[in-house]
């Protein structure tokens, strides 16, 4: 049986249990304050802290977690940590590591990126370890991460500052090296080091500048290192050293204490001064010679101080003509021109006070004698006496400033060219798109000079008419790379209501590589030149064209000539018989028709212009009128202003008649229903300005003759075609028309101009030449109207290389009673003009033969028979070369085809001297 307790023993384990239960109670206290404790340090740890089951859920994360992730406590513990991680592949290779930890049991530091709740990835560092239970189980992972992004980006800075100071200490061409400081020992060189030394950094690291011969002094060498050592480096000493190849040099050193890599050593910057030091002793050799130049300088030199001149060389009295007291005793400003003082004392000034006037600018002076004179000044801040000054150099540049004056007269007249010739220049820098332009360039393209200040390639083009502007962009591109001169024509946008044609000519310039670099040249405003162009381009071609209706109209006019003369010839012989005489008259009507087609065709070639009158044109129309107006629509109105004090023109009636049927057959012919012809002449004076744009014309007085109706008008390309022959629209004339019309006018020295517009009417005015009442009117042959023939008796030499032509005239000849001698060709005419014995008393001379021309026979036969009497006779008008002939001394012109009576009239007058 068990003893009972004593009351000491009941009392003392009652003790002990009231000691066991305070224990425990201060022990359950002392567990909740240290939880309290730990729960305040796990929030107040400024990395994120993360509790992880096995698993790798969340079981616990702390406030800087909180903050880190963007997540609240509760938040995360219902989600997974993949939240964390910038993708599932992120978050398994994070998962990888953790279960790394957790089964070697080992704390695992890596780094990772993680993604905030907003989207933002940054860097972290993480430190995973193995949460062990009371017994030593693995229950969890304890991860802390800390965000590095500063670290980062410190890291980062420093890694670019290294390399920054590593390039700097390598490129650096000063000598640079890193020794030792108790042994001087090279640690580092740069490339300077090597090049100015002559040792490679092999030959250097790892020992002293004693021992490599760079220092040959030891006792100097132990004073600047015990320096280091005490001062921690020194400024600026001035050394001589020695380079690998033996030759001495003076460096400028200065050392500083540093740190690097982990041991002291100084950092040696060695300053070469060897060139300087030279220099330093060449210029203290070349003093004396520095002031010889001075004082035999060219320029004026002088030191201004406090206003005042004071010190100045031989050149400066010479050009104000003072003394050196004169120059010293009073203030500059009183030798500078009172126009130019204000300014000159101004820049001055304003130097002195540490601002930047311009240095080098030109004014006037007055020298001793009061004359003016142009200098330029330079000067420069220096120290005078321990004060500020200023170093003057003065050019006197009269000389310059007239050439200068000149080159602006000169710039003056070529502008002044320019404008005249339309000619303006440019030139644009094709590197850095800078374009200048000369006044002129401004005023073609309709511009106020100057404004822009600054022309562009891009206000060229914007000048050019649209519908150039892409072909001139193009094409300059294209001559730009091909390089070279080149030229273009394009036209402007409007310009005072109509666009202007321009001539670009330029070159492109290139560098020492051939690169274009320069784009330069002119631009010429060529419109009135291709308007004068074209209409010498259409007079040439009406030129062509009439020269072709001239050898048509002398072909037609041969083979019209047998057959006129020979129904002559035939209504002699059989007269009385009207049967025979019908077809005859028939015959002969239609042949007078072909010849008067002929003479259509002469009107508009050269040598239409048979038989001018002195005549005034407004009786002309007012005699002519009424023959053509019965030819008009009854429902055009014809209106006249016929003043009765216009000039004579000479004129060929039939032709004139011709001209003006032509034109009102056109004028009515444009009418729709009722319209209005108005018909009036005008005496008018043209200048040199007003005939430019009629090569042919004279200036002085005319009369123009205008035809003006109210009908449809013509468009441009109808206009441009008017005068050519044959051409017709529905309301044109027919036949050769206005192409006759040119060919008269032009004929009698005369032009013609057609103003028209579609829906506006048509202006045709024509411009003849006036003469004075005083001029004598030529004398019109008359044909007798019978056959009553005369005859004669002369020898007759009949120059013509038409056959039947030659058999007609033979015919006629014999049966009028003359003798005939026959040559075909302008050989065989002169070889009877100087070797046939008898006489020979009249040649009928063609124009055209086969060998030459008659023109060129005329002189010869004349020469071999000087009483010889010429008719030319020829399928031509008279105008060209009949009238040379004529003018040359023959008697007579006979037009082919001709009738006989008129053929033996003019034989007769010319052999009787009528």
């Amino acid at each position: 049986m068990a003893k009972k307790p004593t009351y000491e023993e009941l009392e003392h384990a009652i003790n002990e249990l009231e000691k066991e239960a305070i224990e425990r109670r201060q022990a359950e206290k002392m567990l909740k304050d240290s939880e309290l404790w730990l729960n305040s340090i796990f929030n107040s740890l400024e990395e994120a802290v993360l509790v992880l089951t096995p698993d790798r859920k969340l079981v616990n994360i702390n406030e800087a977690g909180e903050r880190m992730s963007g997540y609240s406590r509760d938040e995360l513990v219902d989600l997974s940590v993949e939240v964390f991680h910038v993708d599932h592949e992120h978050f398994v290779e994070f998962g990888r590591r953790i279960q790394k930890a957790f089964d070697t049991g080992k704390t695992a530091n890596f780094d990772f990126e993680i993604k905030r709740r907003d989207g933002e990835i940054f860097p972290t560092e993480h430190t995973a370890a193995l949460l062990r239970g009371e017994h030593g189980e693995p229950i969890g992972i304890l991860s802390v991460i800390r965000d590095v992004t500063e670290k980062k980006i410190a890291e980062k800075a420093l890694r670019e500052s290294e390399e920054k100071f590593s390039r700097l200490f390598m490129a650096s061409p000063i000598y640079i090296s890193f020794t030792t400081l108790n042994d001087g020992l090279f640690v580092e060189v740069n490339k300077a080091f090597s090049k100015i030394t002559g040792y490679q950094p092999k030959e250097v690291l790892g020992r002293t500048s004693l021992e490599i011969g760079l220092f040959p002094n030891p006792e100097e060498r132990a004073k600047f290192a015990k320096l280091a050592k005490e001062k921690g480096g020194f400024r600026e000493q001035e050394i001589t050293f020695v380079r690998k190849n033996g030759e001495t040099w003076i460096g400028l050193w200065s050392a500083e204490k540093i740190e690097l890599a982990g041991q002291t050593c100084l950092a040696n910057v060695v300053l070469d001064i060897t060139e300087r030091k030279q220099a330093e002793q060449a210029l203290r050799e070349s003093e004396g010679q520095y002031r010889t130049l001075f004082e035999n300088a060219s320029e004026a030199i002088y030191v201004a101080q406090n206003g005042m001149i004071k010190f100045h060389n031989p050149k400066t009295e010479e050009l104000y003509g003072y003394s050196k007291e004169e120059l010293n005793s009073q203030p500059f400003t009183h030798f500078i021109h009172e126009k130019d003082r204000e300014m000159v004392l101004d820049r001055h000034k304003r130097r002195l006070n540490g601002e930047s006037p311009p240095s080098n600018y030109p004014f006037r002076i007055i020298n001793k004698n009061g004359d003016a004179r142009w200098v330029e000044l330079n000067v420069a801040e220096i120290s005078w006496d321990s004060r500020p000054a200023v170093l003057c150099f003065m050019t006197n540049i009269d000389e310059r400033i007239r050439a200068e004056e000149a080159l602006r007269e000169s710039k003056d007249d070529l502008d002044k060219a320019q404008n005249l010739a339309h000619i303006g220049s440019w030139s644009r820098d094709l590197k850095t798109k800078q374009a200048q332009w000369s006044d002129e360039m401004y005023r073609i393209f309709g511009l106020i000079p100057g404004k822009p200040e600054n022309p562009s390639h891009e206000l060229f083009l914007s000048r050019v008419y649209p519908d150039d502007r892409e072909r001139v962009a193009s094409l300059l591109e294209k001559v730009t790379h091909e390089r070279g001169s080149y030229e273009f024509e394009f036209r402007t946008v409007p310009i005072n209501g109509s666009e202007r044609i321009i001539q670009q000519q330029a070159q492109v310039e290139s560098d020492e590589k051939g690169l274009p670099v320069r784009r330069f040249g002119t631009n010429q405003d060529v419109t009135e030149m291709r308007q004068l162009q074209t209409k010498l381009v259409e007079g040439q071609k009406m030129e062509a064209i009439s020269t072709l209706a001239g050898g048509i109209a002398h072909n037609f006019n041969n083979a019209l000539t047998p057959i006129i003369g020979n129904v002559d010839l035939l209504e002699m012989t059989y007269g009385n018989d009207e049967n025979i005489m019908k077809p005859l008259k028939d015959m002969k009507t239609s042949g007078l028709r072909m010849a008067q087609l002929t003479s259509q065709l002469l009107a508009y070639a050269k040598g239409g212009k048979y038989d001018p009158q002195v005549q005034s044109l407004s009786d002309f129309v007012d005699v002519t009128l009424p023959l053509i107006q019965h030819t008009l629509d009854p429902a055009v109105r014809v209106e006249t202003d016929l003043p009765l004090d216009v000039k004579d023109v000479e004129a060929d009636s039939t032709q004139m008649q011709m001209v003006l049927s032509a034109i009102m057959a056109n004028s009515n012919e444009a009418m729709e229903g009722p319209g209005r012809i108005r018909i009036s002449t005008r005496n008018v004076d043209l200048d040199q300005e007003l005939i430019k744009d009629y090569p042919g014309l004279k200036p002085g007085p005319h009369v123009c003759l205008s035809v003006e109706d109210d009908g449809k008008g013509m468009d441009e390309a109808t206009r441009n075609r008017i005068f050519d022959p044959f051409f017709t629209t529905h309301f044109m004339g027919r036949g050769l028309g206005m192409a006759a019309v040119y060919g008269i006018v032009k004929n009698h020295d005369g032009a013609i101009t057609v103003d028209s517009e579609l829906g506006t009417g048509t202006v045709v005015r024509i411009y003849l030449p006036a003469i004075g009442a005083e001029k004598e009117v030529k004398k019109k042959v008359v044909s007798r109207p019978d056959l009553q023939l005369p005859k004669g008796d002369a020898t007759i030499l009949v120059i013509e290389d038409e056959e039947d032509v030659m058999m007609l005239i033979r015919q006629v000849l014999e049966s009028l009673g003359y003798r005939v001698l026959e040559a075909e060709t302008g050989k065989e005419a002169i070889r009877f003009a100087k070797t046939f014995d008898g006489q020979i008393d009249l040649a009928l001379l063609d124009i055209k033969l086969p060998d030459m021309s008659g023109d060129r026979v005329y002189p010869i036969i004349m020469e071999a028979r000087p009483d010889l009497k010429v008719i030319v006779c020829s399928g031509y008008g008279i105008e060209g070369p009949p009238q040379a002939i004529l003018d040359a001394g023959a008697e007579g012109f006979i037009q082919k085809p001709f009738s006989i009576s008129p053929f033996a009239e003019k034989l007769k007058e010319v052999l009787e001297g009528a």
